[in-house]
């Protein structure tokens, strides 16, 4: 018991990790992740919007726009299926012969109790 209490006190004595200062003065954090660094981006000196932003925001900015959305959508695809694992042909038969062979017995299961409650209801009705 003496062993579990010290192990309990040792837990309890760990120094807690300092407040870093930009948290204890209520700063933002000082890198910008995601929709809020593409903004920051967007935003001109003295607080206007480029004419590009504005216009992407509103949902105005043309075939041009469009094009060069539709582009690095497809640049980002491209990236992320490079990063995908594909599986080994052998992997892939013997997956694909898992799903055909439970195909097979789900679908006779399914045909025969079919077959006997049609004859269920046949019997009951007739």
């Amino acid at each position: 018991m003496a062993n579990k209490k010290s192990k309990d006190n040792s837990r309890a004595e760990k120094p807690k990790a300092a407040i870093k200062p930009e948290k204890a003065a209520g700063k933002a954090p000082v890198a910008a992740k995601g929709k809020q660094a593409a903004k920051a981006k967007n935003v001109q000196a003295g607080g206007k919007k480029s004419a590009k932003a504005a216009a992407k925001e509103n949902g105005k900015g043309g075939p041009a726009q469009w094009w060069e959305d539709s582009v690095q959508f497809l640049r980002e695809v491209r990236n992320e299926l490079k990063k995908v694992v594909w599986p080994s042909k052998k992997q892939t038969i013997s997956s694909t012969s898992v799903v055909l062979i439970l195909v097979a017995i789900v679908s006779a299961y399914l045909g025969v109790v079919d077959y006997i409650l049609s004859h269920v209801v046949g019997y009951v009705v007739g």
